[in-house]
């Protein structure tokens, strides 16, 4: 990473929000280095689109500053933040062309119309359609008019980038699609942004950091492999990715005992006193077949089967409240069937648990 992006381009410090007696957001505080792509991720209602909103001065707030590159913008109203913003509406004008469409924030700024046109011609091109300049949005298809949005945004090479939901109108196919080359674009122009989505694997695969935001208040924020791999919270743990939620008890010397298995506790469980009834949190990839005669296993029943492509999902029943899905691959999982009884065992070092 280069000097210029271990600056700090964007310093949230402390915001809070209220609605009525409802805290939208809590103290709530985040950095983001030049160049960085920094997802939030959330349930809804959770803020994270308040903090956009706040970030681009579309909603005030009650407490807490603002800074861009090292300048207080906590009082300086949208127009004069310069950053440019793609929502989940793709919000073209409907009697502008494309290149118009584009066009538009820099004729705003009164640049002149050969550098304008250059300028829009080029982000068409590195949006895919420099072939359709002409072309109003009717005519364009929505994976189309969200690649506009973006170029328009892109136009007046805005300090930070704002995506609020830019993809939730797209059909799975196109919305992978988009995203790569959102993410694509702003490594290309190294473009600082912003990104609030609900969906896991969008905020995953294309971000530097993931923020996953709960009742008003960041949980976690980190790299993706490391929110998945190592939550500091149980809210973390479960939110992200798929989590079996399995009754075990707390065994002294900081052991968790689940089925007939004694397993180490993760630090972030440290807390559990010995004897503790709770939920032990386990990853469907920690969790294999094993043998009847293994006297750490667990046998049960076989009453889902879900094929996905190279892996397969299966839903086992291991009586009372324990249903667990373990991932196999497509291959292994040829010669099981719903109906069958297996025995599974936990595979993983160390387990966060949670209050049952």
């Amino acid at each position: 990473m280069s000097a210029k992006n271990l600056e700090t381009k964007v310093s949230l410090q402390n915001l809070s929000k209220h609605y009525g007696t409802v805290a939208a957001l809590q103290d709530f505080s985040l950095e983001m280095q030049t160049g960085e792509m920094v997802s939030l991720l959330g349930p809804s209602g959770c803020g994270k689109t308040t903090v956009l909103r706040i970030l681009g001065g579309l909603d005030p707030h009650h407490d807490g500053q603002i800074f861009v590159d090292g300048e207080n913008i906590t009082g300086s109203t949208s127009d004069k933040r310069n950053m440019g913003m793609v929502f989940q509406a793709y919000s073209l004008f409907p009697n502008m062309t494309v290149i118009e469409n584009v066009e538009y924030g820099l004729r705003v700024r009164k640049i002149s119309p050969e550098i304008r046109r250059k300028k829009s011609m080029e982000l068409l091109e590195m949006v895919h359609l420099s072939h359709r300049p002409d072309a109003y949005p009717n005519q364009l298809s929505g994976g189309q008019q969200q690649r506009v949005a973006l170029a328009r945004a892109l136009a007046i090479a805005p300090k930070v980038l704002l995506l609020d939901e830019p993809l939730s109108a797209l059909d799975a196919q196109v919305r992978v699609q988009i995203r790569e080359e959102i993410r694509r674009i702003q490594l290309e122009t190294e473009t600082t942004t912003l990104f609030v989505t609900h969906d896991q694997e969008e905020a995953m695969s294309v971000s530097d950091r993931v923020g996953v935001m709960n009742a008003g208040q960041l949980e976690q924020i980190d790299s993706p492999s490391n929110l998945y791999n190592k939550p500091k919270s149980a809210f973390v743990a479960s939110f992200v990715g798929v989590t079996n939620k399995i009754s075990a008890q707390i065994e002294g010397s900081g052991r968790v005992k689940v089925f007939n298995q004694e397993i180490e506790l993760s630090q972030n469980s440290a807390s559990f006193g010995s004897g503790s009834a709770v939920i032990a949190l386990v990853r469907p990839e920690n969790i294999a077949i094993a043998s009847d005669a293994d006297p750490e296993s667990k046998a049960g029943l076989i009453i889902t089967k879900s094929f996905l492509g190279p892996m397969t999902k299966l839903g086992v029943d291991l009586g009372g409240e324990n249903l667990v899905y373990v991932n196999l691959t497509s291959q292994e999982a040829k010669k099981i069937d719903v109906g069958s009884r297996i025995a599974v065992k936990i595979t993983s070092e160390e387990l966060m648990v949670a209050n049952a």
